[in-house]
Parts: structure tokens; C-alpha cells; sequence
């Protein structure tokens, strides 16, 4: 979100008829004098990506494009 740092997040991947994704995200509203950002992410891609499931596990693996 614009002008949210965020520092940590919690996700929770639950599989049933349909797989439903629910996260918390944690943060501060952005201070340039505490927050030093010298590049800015615009999104995922779907370049390379892989998605795995493993023992109730899911594994992501993204490119962020910069």
C-alpha cells in the first residue's frame, strides 16, 4: 500500500474444494528519514516461477520486478 512500510507478515494456506490464502501484514506508515528505499518493487512475475506443495507445505519461488 502506498505509504505503508511493511517489516513482517504471517501466511496461512489452507486446502480444501479450492486452495484460500489469508495473511496479516505488519508495518508503519513510511518516515524517508528512517526508511532508506533505493529501489522500488512493482511486481511479481511470472518469469521462472514455481509453485510446490510438499507435506501440507507450499513452497513459492517468484521474480520481483524492479
Amino acid at each position: 500500500t502506498e505509504g505503508f512500510a511493511i517489516h513482517r507478515f504471517q501466511v496461512s494456506i489452507k486446502k480444501g474444494e479450492e486452495y484460500e490464502l489469508t495473511s496479516q501484514v505488519f508495518g508503519e506508515p513510511i518516515d524517508l528519514h528512517k526508511h532508506h528505499f533505493k529501489v522500488e518493487i512493482k511486481a511479481p512475475t511470472f518469469h521462472e516461477m514455481k509453485i510446490e506443495e510438499k507435506e501440507g507445505q507450499v513452497k513459492m519461488r517468484f521474480l520481483l520486478d524492479l
